[in-house]
């Protein structure tokens, strides 16, 4: 059997698991915010750039944004690659091409080609992730690449590459450990995506000083709602859009819930407008893809025995706010929360967001070392809500609790963290499908 060896490690040379378990043990940090060893390897792969390459940053809604854009270029017929982070159930969901993951095969030859430019640069888990996503794009022959930021902007490793422009969807405190405490110095990081006569998107209503500072100084064109786009709400199923050279009425909203969407998909559709050469979709082409977009995990509904279950991966204050509004939205008899959320998260702040609605709390104690342990979440919320609290075990023990205390006018809503929402997917999946 033919083996990769790096230092003493040596493992199957096909074996993508193999290959994703080795890149944890290259670095010493599985964060490390600096450009420079990712670049060295970047300009030896010599990357080949599609005619359109676009950025998403942003606390919250990026991976929307990013399934929006790839749902509209492909009612359009344009060839399009994505990369996101993290994934749902299997790594190969982060590189799509047109919509559909890349299989093992693709992602390990990028790996390979990855490792013979390597040299000695330590490269952590996202930044290798980042640069095959990056090798498989160049070679995959698509028009349009859109890849979301993982972490900040400025230092982040996406940012290598030279975008036409970009997307900042919203700014709230989230990483507060790498980014900051303050709005406006984690605004700062997340302009470090723009570049100098670009279209910059800001999607939300509320833009912070230091966006348009940063715009102003690296001469980036920045784009910012009722300033220069719009959107308003016509009914239920409906919404209007206008923009800076093309307006668009009656266009069925998003399928993904949530009231924010229309916020995403507002700001999607104005970087179209602000690109050149290329076209807002016709009012046809947005109401295919609003009816076509893909996105597990995020404000995701399903129906199951009757009953309604709503996934969402809210782990910080605005998109728990998000959901709580997302919520009201559904008529209900009581909410069941599955929930567990990770240590280094405002655990609080996120239970008094949400406590107002839930009726009866579902702990799950997930085998994850970031993990809060389920009794100090027990103790916890019990600060803040005097409603049931049990703790479910794993997160398919703690389904199953929920699916036997509820009825079908309950409301059951699995939050907190990816890692406590794709087991729990994988559980109702197991199950609907």
């Amino acid at each position: 059997m033919n083996n990769v060896s790096s230092g003493k490690i040596k493992f199957p040379e096909d074996n993508l698991d193999a290959w994703l378990a080795w890149q944890e043990t290259i670095s010493p940090k599985g964060i490390d915010l600096n450009l420079t060893r990712v670049k060295k390897v970047f300009d030896r792969l010599k990357f080949k750039k599609p005619k359109h390459l676009i950025t998403v940053a942003g606390t919250n809604g990026k991976g929307s944004s990013v399934a929006i854009f790839e749902s509209l270029m492909l009612a359009e017929n344009i060839q399009i690659a994505s990369y996101t982070s993290p994934h749902m159930h299997k790594y190969n969901e982060r590189i799509k091409i047109n919509g559909e993951p890349v299989n093992d095969e693709c992602i390990v030859k990028a790996f390979k080609e990855i490792e013979k430019n390597r040299y000695d640069e330590k490269l952590t888990f996202f930044e290798y992730g980042t640069l095959a996503a990056l090798v498989i794009i160049s070679r995959a022959k698509v028009d349009i690449a859109i890849l979301e930021v993982g972490l900040g902007g400025r230092l982040d490793a996406v940012n290598i590459v030279e975008s036409d422009g970009c997307i900042i969807t919203n700014i709230s405190k989230d990483h507060s450990d790498w980014l900051g405490d303050e709005i406006e110095m984690i605004a700062k990081e997340k302009a470090g995506v723009m570049r100098e006569g670009k279209p910059v998107v800001f999607g939300s209503s509320s833009i912070p000083l230091s966006i348009a500072k940063e715009a102003k100084k690296k001469q980036a064109i920045l784009i910012t709602q009722n300033n220069h786009f719009t959107h308003n709400s016509i009914d239920s199923n409906q919404w209007n859009w206008h923009g800076v050279t093309k307006n668009r009425s009656n266009l069925l909203k998003p399928i993904l819930k949530g009231s924010h969407q229309l916020e995403n998909a507002a700001a999607v559709l104005a970087l179209m407008d602000a690109l050149p050469d290329l076209l807002v979709p016709s009012r046809a082409s947005i109401n295919s893809a609003m009816k076509s977009i893909k996105l597990s995990g995020r404000i995701d509904f399903r129906k199951y025995l009757e009953k309604s279950w709503l996934f969402d991966v809210a782990h910080n204050l605005d998109s728990a706010f998000k959901l709580n509004k997302t919520i009201t939205e559904f008529g209900y008899n009581k909410c069941i929360a599955v929930v567990s959320i990770l240590a280094d998260k405002d655990i609080e702040g996120i239970i008094k967001i949400i406590a107002t609605k839930v009726d009866h709390w579902i702990l799950v104690d997930l085998d994850v070392g970031r993990a809060i342990k389920a009794k100090k979440f027990q103790q916890l919320i019990s600060r803040y809500s005097c409603k049931k609290i049990t703790i479910g075990g794993s997160p398919e023990e703690s389904m199953q609790y929920a699916n036997s205390v509820s009825k079908p006018e309950d409301l059951i809503v699995i939050t907190g963290s990816f890692y406590t929402v794709a087991p729990c997917l994988v559980w109702i999946e197991s199950r609907v499908n």
